[in-house]
């Protein structure tokens, strides 16, 4: 059997067909619940799930149900029905049910997804849960609405090396590992490579990861990340403020059209605000004169720490600036 050609609809496709609709479709066991005439599962695609009924009337897919483990993958044929009582208010009642793959004793309990650490441990299988879904796609969504936010603005797309000779960000956050016969370094950004090629193109961006020996276990800290960077020849610091400020506010509502399903799973049924007003520009001493009016005692020329960046941000509904550092 070619399964690629097995399929007639996706989970995505059932919440808007009619009754007794006949379907042939391809997924996982995301869960399964056992009654004496009836086996319920629910089956999981790329775009989603859907309920499937199993029942006795059936007796070979009805035997098989009963004995698959979750996350077992299989291809079921069968038809639609409307029952308000299912998700979306349809469901697939199966007549054949065809085993792919099955899974071992799936091994996630709500112990492991308490811990952190455990839960990484299964990060192949936890991954599958739908809030690891939705932030996975709203991650893809970031990356390509700034690709499309650069394109536009007739920015050229350039890659540049993971290893490198020298710091860009300082030596004490450098990975150092061995290049053959020599010493090199994971990238902290493509700063360098991009200066170089803006004299050729002009506006240029990369969006590869960037590495950092980081020794702190904040939510502010990360030892690899997806890191969007951008070089343009002939721009300011007001300048560069605005391409921040104006991609910022595109990825916004490129998520926001493109993402709407996984933002409201993520937000409790609420969408990322889009900011139609420029965000507020303040110097240093603006944002240090606000601090002292607020209690905070910090000396001109330290930097600003959680607490401080905390207290400024309530200021302001929108993202801001802070310019002229000393």
């Amino acid at each position: 059997m070619r399964w690629s050609r097995f399929r007639n609809a996706y989970t995505v496709d059932i919440l808007t067909m009619g009754e007794n609709e006949e379907v042939k479709l391809i997924g996982w066991i995301s869960s399964k619940r056992v009654h004496r005439d009836k086996t319920f599962m629910l089956l999981r695609d790329r775009y989603g799930y859907i309920q499937l009924v199993v029942s006795k009337d059936y007796s070979d897919a009805f035997t098989l149900a009963k004995k698959l483990n979750i996350e077992s993958a299989v291809a079921v044929e069968g038809c639609v029905r409307l029952d308000e009582r299912a998700p979306g208010g349809r469901e697939v009642h199966v007549k054949k049910l065809y085993v792919i793959a099955s899974a071992d004793v799936w091994p996630v309990t709500k112990e492991v997804l308490k811990n952190p650490e455990t839960m990484f441990d299964y990060r192949h299988l936890t991954m599958r849960g739908p809030r690891s879904r939705a932030i996975l796609l709203i991650r893809e969504g970031v990356v390509l609405g700034a690709v499309e936010y650069f394109t536009k603005e007739g920015y050229v797309y350039i890659t540049a090396p993971t290893f490198i000779t020298a710091a860009v960000e300082g030596g004490a956050t450098l990975f150092k590992l061995r290049y053959f016969d020599r010493d090199a370094y994971l990238t902290q950004s493509s700063q360098f490579y991009e200066e170089a090629a803006i004299c050729v193109f002009e506006r240029v961006f990369v969006i590869q990861p960037s590495f950092r020996a980081e020794k702190s276990r904040t939510r502010k800290h990360l030892t690899e990340f997806l890191h969007i960077e951008a070089e343009a020849a002939f721009l300011n610091h007001d300048d560069i403020m605005d391409v921040e400020e104006e991609l910022l506010k595109y990825i916004i509502s490129y998520l926001n059209s493109h993402y709407e399903k996984e933002l409201r799973f993520l937000l409790d049924g609420s969408i990322l605000p889009n900011y139609d007003d420029p965000f507020p520009r303040i110097t240093y001493d603006e944002a240090l004169s606000i601090l002292h009016n607020k209690g905070i005692n910090m000396e001109w020329g330290e930097d600003f720490g959680a607490e401080e960046e905390r207290v400024l941000s309530k200021q302001f509904e929108t993202p801001f600036f802070i310019t002229h550092f000393p």
